[in-house]
């Protein structure tokens, strides 16, 4: 990034390369938002002028005695949906352990979000939606079985320090929990399954693809001493600015309020990190259609032959939207390897239930079409009654 003493002053347009381009607020203003209010490539610095966030109408800053202190703000909905909260609360006496463990899935992770323009950088941790469609866990590069175990206690005491702080509030930490308790398989931890970790983070404003509220701490290295300055999370469309120091913690409705965090003048010595949690939207939607597809098929197996095979093949018709239950294959060899509970396991975990239309029908099978990569499966009148569900209209 070309230093910022050399330019002239205003908000930063970021392009790829490195490239930065000051522009005042009318013109970070007039850039257009896409589909997520993103405004792809602008970030906000508050050491140009123009980009002034201490100025904005609705400004949030830490008590000078360090913490203690709780604020609200309604921000009004899109279109004349509803208001939402966001709630900020100073608390520099936090868990002292919160640091390092930020620190350690930082440290065990790859980047993510490497196309968007952002300073600093950005992990995943714990459960996600995998490439192939499955739910499955952040890759961890380095350390094998140990390293993830390590993970696994970080996510817990990030879970258990959290629910301390946000359980109560009425900030829709309990009903986030519920829904997670929902979908997720039994015997799952209660503690939020999905996680993010920031380092001196700037980056564009943005709406997250979650599906539920979202949950954070800011925390630094010198903790509240005030080694670096100029650090906060902006809502630039409602004119709010909340200024950042360590243990602020906030929860705000990151799905419709567009959001981003400035980039932060960070002094020598110091590290400002962030830990965040909420529940992605993609993977709410897989699991949510593979507990109506596993509930389908299992009050199916209880019923008459006479309402399955046949008369339930004879039911599809072209057109027709369904899922089905695919499993990845596994290979002959790794199978017979495998003992009865790790076969169980393995398929518990590589099975989902896919969207698909139906192509044709003959006597005899069913062609559905994979509606997300277009495979072709034929299914004889057994495996329809053993593997589609018919959605209800």
């Amino acid at each position: 990034m070309k230093d910022l003493e050399d330019s002239e002053r205003g908000n930063v347009r970021m392009y790829p390369g490195g490239r930065t381009v000051p522009i005042d607020r009318d013109g970070a203003d007039a850039i257009p938002t896409g589909r997520r209010q993103h405004r792809s490539g602008l970030l906000y610095h508050a050491r140009y002028d123009g980009c002034e966030p201490a100025t904005w109408d609705h400004v949030v800053a830490p008590p000078a005695g360090g913490g203690g202190e709780s604020i609200r703000y309604e921000l009004g909905g899109k279109d004349g949906e509803a208001p939402t909260v966001v709630d900020v609360h100073y608390d520099p006496a936090i868990e002292p352990r919160l640091f390092g463990i930020t620190e350690q899935i930082i440290a065990l992770h790859k980047g993510v979000r490497e196309g968007e323009p952002m300073v600093g950088g950005m992990v995943g941790a714990w459960d996600h939606l995998r490439r192939d469609g499955f739910r499955g866990r952040f890759y961890v590069p380095e350390g094998g079985a140990a390293a993830r175990q390590r993970v696994s206690s970080c996510v817990e005491l990030g879970g258990r320090t959290f629910d301390k702080h946000f359980r109560g509030r009425g900030v829709g930490w309990e009903e986030m929990l519920q829904e997670q308790r929902r979908l997720w398989p039994n015997g799952t931890p209660w503690w939020p399954q999905h996680w993010d970790a920031s380092w001196n983070l700037g980056n564009a404003m943005h709406c997250d693809a979650d599906g539920a509220r979202s949950y954070a701490v800011w925390l630094s290295e010198k903790q509240y001493q005030g080694a670096s300055g100029d650090w906060w999370l902006l809502f630039p469309m409602h004119s709010l600015a909340i200024a950042l120091a360590h243990g602020t913690w906030i929860s705000w409705d990151g799905r419709c309020q567009p959001h981003c965090t400035a980039v932060p003048s960070v002094a020598e010595g110091d590290r400002l990190l962030s830990l965040f949690c909420s529940l992605p939207a993609n993977l709410l939607k897989v699991q949510e259609r593979s507990l109506i597809g596993r509930s389908e098929l299992h009050m199916r197996s209880e019923l008459p032959e006479a309402l399955r095979g046949r008369a339930l093949f004879e039911s599809l018709h072209e057109g027709q939207e369904v899922m089905y239950r695919y499993t990845k294959p596994l290979a002959e060899a790794k199978a017979k390897a495998m003992g009865r509970k790790a076969r169980r396991e393995w398929g518990s975990n590589n099975t989902r239930f896919v969207k698909a239309r139906v192509v044709s029908i003959s006597d005899t099978h069913a062609c559905l079409r994979d509606l997300s990569s277009g495979q072709v499966t034929f299914f004889s009148i057994l495996e329809v009654s053993n593997r589609v569900v018919i959605p209800e209209s």
